[in-house]
């Protein structure tokens, strides 16, 4: 037999399948699927390639595209409608997620990244009818797309950054099942979720104790913290001395093992030292 005759087409389905696994996944789909080859139809379908789909790019300087329009469509019409079963991670971006959220179901979706998401465009965004013909707010508007996840109790929270002028929309099923949590604010909507180990914090407005209290009570293994917040507390409080009524309780980390405060104001560095506000383990690293 000659070797230089065999082609990709002709190694075994377990050496294919790890080829194409070091491979882009988006472009796997979009290369290898319809290309008229039954074997290969049957494959990339699998699991393995479809579990995570993302549809943005984004640049060494952070700036954020939706895929070229062409690649968009066919995944639209042609891919996800066949893989939609497998999908339990979306990521999208403003311009795609209307079309994508359209064209299938995804009855295993646990997890929904949209960038660039203004809030003049929420309710285009997750419903099919335009803002005339619609009086819902963004956070109902995401529901009635989910709907018939009966399944799921679904879970949005929607921030706006007035600073930055940028939105960003957290939805997810609960019970909660991925072991990190990015971006929480003031707007976090509570509930257990024991098997997050890692949170990043981040608000235009300032974090109060009870915020806190309320983080530990949800994340209760967390393991790593960091905090971005340059707004000063409000509400400072200082625990009296023990002859007086103490009118904070003292927050507990018992699994934290770091720290980071990013870009912090001295109040959250005060909130986790002070051991009258703040119970942490012997030994967190602080960054």
């Amino acid at each position: 037999m000659n070797q230089s005759n065999v082609s990709l087409l002709d190694l075994p389905n377990e050496i294919l399948i790890i080829i194409l696994m070091k491979r882009d996944i988006m472009d796997v789909l979009y290369s290898m699927m319809n290309i008229g080859n039954q074997r290969v139809a049957n494959l990339v379908p699998e699991k393995t390639f479809t579990k995570s789909l993302n549809f943005v790019l984004i640049t060494p300087n952070d700036n954020i595209f939706s895929i070229d329009d062409s690649i968009l469509n066919r995944f639209y019409i042609n891919i996800l409608p066949r893989i939609d079963h497998n999908v339990k991670s979306l990521i999208l971006e403003s311009v795609s997620v209307q079309r994508i959220l359209l064209s299938a179901n995804c009855p295993n979706l646990t997890e929904l990244k949209i960038f660039k998401l203004q809030r003049t465009n929420l309710c285009t965004a997750f419903c099919s009818r335009g803002f005339n013909q619609i009086d819902l707010r963004p956070n109902e508007a995401i529901h009635q797309t989910f709907k018939y996840f009966k399944d799921y109790q679904i879970i949005s929270c929607i921030d706006y950054f007035q600073k930055r002028n940028r939105s960003q929309c957290h939805i997810y099923s609960y019970p909660y099942q991925l072991m990190y949590y990015n971006k929480t604010t003031n707007n976090f909507s509570g509930g257990l979720l024991k098997y997050v180990f890692y949170i990043s914090l981040f608000d235009e407005h300032p974090f109060e104790h009870e915020f806190f209290l309320q983080i530990s009570q949800s994340f209760p293994f967390l393991k790593r913290l960091c905090l971005v917040n340059d707004k000063g507390q409000n509400n400072k409080q200082c625990i009296k001395s023990n002859n007086h009524h103490q009118n904070l309780s003292i927050i507990k980390y018992p699994y934290l093992t770091e720290l980071n405060f990013l870009q912090a104001h001295k109040d959250y560095i005060e909130q986790f030292l002070l051991d009258t506000k703040t119970y942490l383990p012997f030994n967190v690293s602080f960054l």
